[in-house]
């Protein structure tokens, strides 16, 4: 068997999702700094295809420079470009607000684009906030990046840190999102706030880019405990492909997520893994603000060139014994399922 040809047919003949990728903030870039215009459909529409993609969830990332009275401003400015480049495709992708959006983008063979914050330092400690992104299309919010906001604290080494819960607008903000059916995503989330959520949650939670501490013992990835928690509450982790939380970086790559992969489905299910890569290397390449070189970026962050190398991924999942309908959930059908869900009601 041909591995990586039948992992195309696979890709062809399924719904694939990436549960995280920063383009909105290097679309913007860009855009402004580059004067590009159409950067999605010169660039990405056609890398997107050929992997069998069809949705992408598309994070607004602000660096720190912008985490004071900036941050909502620079958001929106995001998803202005960014929904400004989806339209500059000619109605070849979409942002996905509506179950009927979802669906149009399967039928039709477009991408979809759903829009997620990484971080609530755009909403501050203003609900409205998050009624304005809401009707600019964010479905999704990552609680935090790798800072404490409003919400609570990031994950970390230091135990006594980790311990941490959410705040007393975090508790508030995490209703609203469930009123609002916002999908909640804990990557980045201190271990006590990961619990304090995902115990009082009715609804599936994901985890969009961490990988298993069973494997890697980073605090960025999963203890074996979180991992079961997401499977009883029916949520979805996304494998992440930054070096640092692969671990182990003298093997090969493909390897090691795939042993992530696996990890997640023996602790939990093959129902509650998915591809959650950054893919961050563009991004960091046109940010003016992250002074990172070549070489540095190869050292330490991700290990795919390009969304295609995903294939080779499902080629490993392939030899290692995976059915065509297990391989169906990996890499989307999970992460589908539960978009679906918030996009319904």
């Amino acid at each position: 068997m041909n591995y990586l040809t039948e992992a195309l047919r696979i890709h062809e003949n399924s719904i694939v999702i990436n549960a995280h990728y920063d383009l909105p903030g290097e679309v913007y870039h860009r855009r402004r700094n580059f004067n590009e215009r159409s950067v999605l459909k010169k660039v990405y529409l056609s890398k997107l295809k050929e992997a069998g993609y069809n949705i992408i969830v598309a994070a607004v990332f602000l660096e720190n420079q912008y985490c004071e009275e900036n941050a909502y401003q620079y958001a929106i400015d995001q998803i202005n470009e960014f929904s400004k480049d989806v339209e500059e495709t000619n109605g070849h992708a979409k942002i996905i607000k509506r179950i009927d959006d979802f669906e149009d983008v399967i039928t039709n063979n477009k991408i979809g684009f759903i829009l997620s914050l990484e971080g609530v330092e755009p909403i501050g400690k203003k609900l409205e906030h998050l009624d304005e992104f809401y009707k600019l299309g964010v479905r999704a919010v990552g609680l935090l990046w790798s800072r404490k906001n409003e919400v609570g604290y990031p994950c970390s080494s230091d135990s006594e840190a980790n311990e941490k819960g959410l705040l007393s607008f975090g508790k508030t903000f995490v209703e609203e999102c469930s009123k609002k059916n916002v999908l909640i995503d804990l990557a980045h989330i201190s271990e006590g706030g990961f619990y304090e959520v995902i115990n009082h949650s009715e609804k599936p939670i994901i985890v969009s880019h961490s990988n298993s501490k069973d494997v890697h013992d980073h605090h960025r990835n999963l203890s074996i405990d979180q991992i079961k928690a997401i499977q009883l509450n029916g949520g979805v982790i996304g494998v992440n492909s930054l070096r640092i939380f692969i671990g182990n970086e003298d093997e090969h790559w493909v390897m090691k997520i795939c042993d992530h992969i696996d990890s997640i489905i023996k602790h939990g299910s093959i129902d509650n893994v998915g591809f959650g890569f950054d893919y961050c290397n563009d991004y960091i390449r046109y940010s003016p603000f992250l002074d990172v070189s070549i070489e540095e970026m190869k050292r330490k962050y991700d290990v795919m060139d390009s969304i295609n190398d995903s294939l080779l991924i499902t080629a490993e999942l392939l030899k290692r014994g995976y059915s065509e309908n297990d391989l169906k959930q990996v890499i989307g059908g999970n992460f589908a399922r539960v978009i679906k869900e918030y996009l319904k009601t």
